[in-house]
Formats: structure tokens, sequence, C-alpha cells
């Protein structure tokens, strides 16, 4: 839902964690010479790729955020903390397919205590074939090379959304079978790359206003290729107030085929009488539901016929339901020590 401009205008400004800060340090070359290395060289192993098994499967619940211009600076996230009166402890990126990956950002919030999800959007009209071709595979080896490198924990989404009509690689444009092997084709090579510090997210809007009989089965990579279920929605499509009413009937079709945990990959309220109501069913939800690991709140406001002021301050009554419900501690923990 509601794409359009989300994806920001990121390519300009991503930048891949730079080299020389002492994430994967190289082992010297012995001279023709045969100068010996140094004894704590001579046995040099990389360090083992960041174990992603406790953030999966946190003991608390994530505390999450999709907040605008996150690539500028934090200071759209440090505001939202400050309103809130707690930091989340997952931040939702939106980017596009051929952005580099944003390793500069990912270890800020890390030192944090925040990690980042990133969402990316491939383009229809070309991203898909390509990876599926196997012509995209020198820039998915370098992004997925550049998470290897860094070595922090990662939460990444490809083309989210993927069973909404609107969105530009969905139903209309993109089968389920094409979306399948694109999604393994790049979970195949982080893989093969060592970049094993992620999360994947497969992330599907819930299925209440989806055109069709669009079967969600149809687009599941496989266990072995997915860590959460990312369902998207937002409280008041199909006039649904409750997680029960608008998550229910997509949780239940996706038991059928996993057991994977659900997080709520992008949810929010519209402005109104009704949206204090929303969050605290949100929040008493999730706390309820063992697997269900957490959610993450649309924090913008966009304007056109289907969108608003999903923001948590639209009104005064939303701003203090929001922060009594979140001062809950079962939300939010600090992902370097889960």
């Amino acid at each position: 839902m509601m794409r359009g401009t989300r994806a920001l205008a990121v390519a300009a400004v991503l930048t891949i964690f730079p080299a020389g800060c002492g994430v994967w340090p190289q082992q010297p070359t012995p001279s023709a010479q045969g100068t010996r290395l140094p004894r704590a060289l001579v046995n040099y192993q990389p360090p083992r790729a960041y174990d992603v098994t406790p953030l999966i499967h946190p003991a608390r619940k994530y505390y999450g955020v999709a907040v605008p211009n996150l690539l500028s600076s934090l200071q759209s996230l440090d505001e939202y903390a400050a309103l809130v009166g707690k930091h989340p402890n997952l931040t939702e990126l939106y980017a596009s397919w051929g952005d580099r990956f944003p390793g500069n950002l990912t270890k800020e919030l890390w030192d944090a205590g925040t990690m980042l999800y990133i969402a990316i959007e491939p383009d229809r009209r070309q991203n898909i074939p390509d990876i599926i071709s196997g012509a995209d595979d020198g820039y998915i080896r370098q992004y997925a090379d550049a998470i290897r490198s860094l070595n922090l924990p990662v939460a990444f989404s490809f083309a989210h959304e993927m069973n909404g009509y609107w969105a530009p690689w969905g139903p209309k444009y993109v089968t389920p079978e094409e979306f399948v092997a694109a999604w393994r084709h790049i979970h195949e090579i982080f893989v093969a790359t060592g970049a094993t510090n992620v999360i994947w997210v497969w992330s599907p809007n819930q299925i209440g206003i989806v055109t069709g009989n669009i079967l969600l089965r149809a687009y599941w990579p496989g266990d072995s290729y997915v860590n959460w279920v990312g369902l998207v929605g937002y409280y008041g499509q199909d006039q649904q107030f409750t997680f029960a009413g608008l998550f229910g009937p997509t949780v239940a079709e996706v038991r059928t085929f996993t057991n994977a945990p659900v997080l709520l990959a992008e949810t929010g309220a519209p402005p109104g009488a009704s949206k204090p109501a929303a969050m605290t069913d949100l929040f008493t939800a999730i706390a309820r539901r063992s697997g269900v690991v957490g959610f993450i709140w649309f924090d913008y406001r966009k304007s056109g016929k289907f969108e608003g002021d999903w923001r948590v301050n639209s009104g005064p009554e939303s701003l203090a339901t929001f922060k009594e419900d979140s001062a809950n501690l079962l939300f939010g923990f600090d992902v370097r020590h889960p």
C-alpha cells in the first residue's frame, strides 16, 4: 500500500561501510624474500559471521518505526524517540534496487541499540528478469559482501507487498513463480558470499484488500529461505480496527505452510477518534501472541486519496495513548544483548 514516493531519493546518498574500519582485516602477503608473518597473524582467522538466531526468536518484542529522511541524519529518529519517550530497537529504511548497502547507517544505529531493517524495492520493468537471469549477480554479490564485511545483523526484505495489485512488482506484472525464483536467487548468492548475518523477511500485504483470489502459498520461497513473515496492514482497512480482524485471516493462511515468526513489518492507524483504541489493540494483541515478535510503526504523514497522517502524534490523545502503551517493558530491548 502507499508506495508512491516512499522509496525516497536514496540512490545518491547510500554508501557502503567504508574500507579501513577494521571490520575484516586482511592478512598481509609475505614478500618475495620469504619474510615471515608476525606470529599473531600466522593462524589468523576472520571473525565468524554474526549469529542472528537470538534476534530471530527474541524473548521480548521488537518496538520498531519507519521515519522519513533517515539517510540524511538520525534527527527524525531521535525526535520520534523523544516524542514517545522510548528509543526504537528496529528501524525500517525503504530503498531501491541498485542502491548500495548503507553500512554507515547500519553501524550508527547498531551502536545506539537499534537494528536496521531494509525493505528494498525492485522495478518491474527490468529488475526481476535480470535477477532471475543472473544479469544482476555482480550487484547482488557487492551488496552481500558489504553486509558480510560489516558483520552486524541486518533485517532484509525484497519486493514487499508482492501480492498487492498496487505494487509495480505485484501480480499485474510479476508471477508468483518469478517472485520466488528471484528471492531464492538473491538468498543463494548471499549465503555463498558468506552474508549469513541477515534476517530474511518475507513481507506480503494482509489479504483483506488484495483483489482476486491470490493465495500466499504460491509466493512462499520456503522455510530455508525465510526467517520472518513480515505482514503489512493498516488499521481501518476494510473497516477493521482490531488485530484479529485485520491480520487474523492472513496469519491463519500463513500458518498452513510455515511456523516462522510474524513481524508486523509496516502498520499504523488513520487519524481520528478510533486511533487511540487501535494503538492499544496493537500492543495488547502482540503482547498476547508468542508467534508475533513485534511491529514497525509507519510514522509518516502522506497526502493522497488513500493516504493520511499515520504519525503517532496526529492528535494529542493518540500520542498520549501510544506513550502509555509503549511504556510496557515487554516492548523494546537492546538488540546488542537480546
